[in-house]
């Protein structure tokens, strides 16, 4: 798979970023809010997607937005 059509979307009611390929997401970066701070808990990418940086892009999704 090649992540050129990835596309990485901060989804702030559900605590995420997610990237899709197309209409499917492939992977995501989760957190939570703790007493102001926002504390990454999981990211994950679909096995098939891997090497691509994409699990760095959610991360710094998450990060450009908090």
């Amino acid at each position: 798979m090649n992540s050129n059509n990835i596309e990485i979307k901060f989804e702030a009611k559900n605590n995420q970023s997610v990237a899709y390929d197309g209409n499917n997401a492939i992977g995501r970066c989760k957190f939570a809010r703790l007493k102001g701070q926002w504390v990454i808990t999981l990211t994950d990418v679909e096995k098939e997607y891997g090497g691509q940086g994409i699990g760095k892009q959610l991360v710094l999704k998450v990060i450009d937005e908090a």
